[in-house]
């Protein structure tokens, strides 16, 4: 292995997009559903906690990262401090003693946020906490590591609330799907614990029509054929939720970095349109922060690689600054020009959009769902506002709530 395949090898690139996603998603989600309830009260349930934060890898050049636990209480000290003060009540459920230890350590500093850790299994705790929650708006995170969790815990416990403002985020494993279809993939009798394992994945989807999906895209001995397989099965299985429990879905493919395969897919299970509209730009939000990790984690090892060397001058904060702006203005144009094609194309047969629709959302950004969000969508419709293809939006009004109307005679 080079020595560049070894730093893409580490997980943490991933866990900086998946963190930084679920930061920018919660803030607005607290905000909304916390500011609508006489309480001004939101849950955040984390089902696999972990330890809060994560020690710097050994051998590694960065600092450790937060875990979700951390970035929650630091959602909920910001929410706190905004006028109104919103509580976001934080439950972290943990199975492993040495990470409760550190949970409990790490929680006790953060005496002004209201949250508890829970030493046991989600399988055992959830619906306990689920109770306690009453009508109150919940976001519940999990992230189990492969396919520990059992549909039916999720489906007969968080999304079996009644509450209106109740949103399910689960980090499913792509590549435990394509490792376990791969069992299929063999042709060969299947010994004793490879049935275990596949009977665990049917558990975790709740079916095992999976393996007929699995079967009908994977091709074996080609390159990247188990991953588009298990992409099939994860959206075979969010179709099932639609139809079992009536929540649409948002997933993000999170990689390692641009051109690798997804290792998980972050998905969003929700009953409101403008959770689709406040995800989409979390994504976009989280990406950024993403490839700017990326990019500067790499231009260190460049730099530590050629320190003795005249290019060393060339990795200087200054400079990294310089082309990570000039990257990135390179991609908004881009992404804004996708983002207007789209609303174009569909003002075509179509007299309005609606922001709060979640078909329309996924409609408007197209392929560019994920990596576009509010500021790519604002300045394209003000782009085909003024060619004369959209009416103007009006300022004062929260994206969210808009509305992109076609104007008159619509420019072709």
């Amino acid at each position: 292995m080079t020595n560049h395949d070894e730093f893409w090898s580490r997980k943490q690139s991933a866990a900086v997009l998946k963190h930084a996603v679920l930061k920018n998603y919660l803030i607005p989600f607290t905000m909304m559903t916390a500011g609508a309830n006489s309480k001004f009260q939101a849950w955040f349930v984390d089902g696999y906690a972990g330890p809060g934060q994560y020690a710097p890898e050994e051998g590694g050049d960065s600092e450790g990262q937060d875990g979700s636990p951390a970035v929650a209480l630091g959602v909920a000290r910001f929410v706190a401090s905004r006028t109104p003060p919103r509580r976001l009540r934080c439950v972290f459920i943990e199975q492993d003693k040495d990470h409760v230890r550190s949970l409990e350590g790490f929680v006790s500093h953060h005496k002004d946020v209201r949250a508890r850790v829970i030493h046991g299994a989600v399988q055992s705790e959830l619906a306990g906490v689920v109770g306690e929650m009453g009508a109150d708006p919940a976001l519940t995170f999990l992230d189990p590591y492969g396919t520990a969790l059992p549909y039916d815990l999720m489906r007969r416990s968080v999304l079996a609330r009644m509450a209106p403002k109740n949103e399910v985020l689960l980090n499913l494993h792509v590549t435990s799907l394509s490792r376990i279809g791969g069992i299929l993939g063999r042709g060969e009798n299947l010994t004793s614990a490879d049935s275990r394992t596949l009977q665990r994945l049917d558990a975790f989807l709740g079916q095992d029509e999976w393996r007929e999906v699995f079967l009908g895209t994977f091709r074996k001995s080609v390159e990247g054929s188990a991953t588009a397989a298990a992409l099939e099965v994860a959206s075979h299985f969010r179709a099932k939720v639609k139809k079992d429990t009536g929540y649409d879905s948002f997933a993000v493919d999170v990689r390692r970095a641009e051109g690798h395969v997804p290792l998980f897919q972050l998905t969003l299970f929700y009953r409101s349109g403008y959770a689709a509209y406040k995800f989409a730009d979390a994504s976009s939000l989280g990406h950024a922060k993403w490839r700017e990790f990326n990019m500067r984690a790499e231009a260190r090892r460049n730099g530590v690689m050629y320190a003795d060397a005249l290019l060393g001058e060339d990795y200087t904060e200054e400079a990294f600054e310089e082309q990570f702006a000039h990257d990135e203005k390179a991609l908004r144009e881009r992404l804004c020009n996708d983002v207007a094609r789209n609303i174009r194309v569909l003002l075509r047969s179509r007299a309005e959009l609606s922001l709060s629709r979640d078909s329309d959302i996924k409609a408007i950004y197209g392929d560019a769902l994920g990596l576009a969000g509010e500021k790519h969508l604002r300045a394209a419709w003000d782009r085909l506002a003024a060619n004369g293809v959209a009416l103007r939006r009006d300022p004062a009004q929260k994206m969210q709530h808009a509305r992109i109307v076609r104007a008159e005679s619509p420019a072709s």
